[in-house]
């Protein structure tokens, strides 16, 4: 399972990704992402086992506490790792 701080980033880049520009578009994007989205993602859920999302605010103050230089050398290995090569 992810840690809740990396739920959020996963769902701030996807929400980017998707073509949010702004923390309000984020939000909203967040906001109407689907519950096994959200489950794979390993986001917490209720006594219900409804998932929940984090609000815009939760981005916000997350976005200001990450080094974007580091966030960004480890989104470039995963997809490094991940990316298949090219056959000759």
């Amino acid at each position: 399972m992810v840690g809740r701080c990396g739920v959020v980033l996963a769902l701030a880049a996807a929400a980017v990704l998707a073509g949010a520009r702004s923390f309000a578009a984020i939000g909203e994007w967040i906001a109407d992402v689907p519950q096994w989205v959200l489950a794979a993602l390993g986001a917490r859920f209720d006594r219900r086992r409804h998932y929940l999302v984090p609000d815009e605010s939760t981005v916000r103050r997350l976005a200001r506490q990450v080094d974007g230089d580091l966030l960004h050398a480890a989104i470039g290995a995963w997809l490094a790792a991940h990316t298949p090569r090219p056959s000759r």
